[in-house]
């Protein structure tokens, strides 16, 4: 049994963190099965790969647009072959990327955890592609802690995963 999602968000999905000083934004849509099949089975182990060879793969075999394919975050629930993606899709007008940089590794560490145990009955997530499309970041390091990041990126893959049509496989 995993759980899916049938369509793109019917919003744009927000949540802040215990401390109020940070907040992050996503959507989630389906990722292209045929992807998500080539990455679980280990033919194209995209986490592994530099960027350039990720992004070529992404835009010649699955027909990413570049911008996408160069977006690629992180797999999931497993970091080398798990069939969902993390995109950042936010703009460098509207969000610090340096900032973003630094809470990386813990947004990455909320998705997993969210496909690993999905909402709807903690069975894994399949085939979604979850994209981060805003980030506001408290400039102190102390305030955007993994205790403060991880369970919030947790809570806005469930919130924009649910206003997906989502689905059990």
């Amino acid at each position: 049994l995993c759980e899916t999602v049938a369509d793109t968000s019917a919003m744009r999905c927000v949540a802040k963190t215990p401390n109020g000083r940070n907040s992050l934004a996503m959507v989630a849509e389906p990722l292209e099965s045929a992807l998500a099949a080539a990455v679980e089975s280990g033919t194209a182990p995209i986490a592994s790969w530099p960027l350039k060879r990720q992004a070529a793969y992404l835009k010649q075999a699955h027909g990413w647009d570049a911008l996408a394919a160069r977006s690629l975050w992180a797999v999931g629930p497993d970091a080398a072959s798990g069939p969902n993606a993390l995109l950042d899709d936010t703009l460098a007008s509207e969000v610090d990327k340096a900032l973003l940089g630094a809470a990386r590794d813990h947004m990455v560490q909320g998705f997993r955890w969210a496909t690993r145990e999905g909402p709807l009955c903690d069975e894994p997530m399949r085939c979604v592609k979850v994209k981060l499309v805003g980030a506001d970041l408290a400039p102190e390091p102390v305030l955007r802690g993994g205790g403060q990041v991880i369970p919030t990126a947790r809570r806005v893959a469930y919130s924009a995963f649910l206003t997906a049509s989502p689905r059990l496989l």
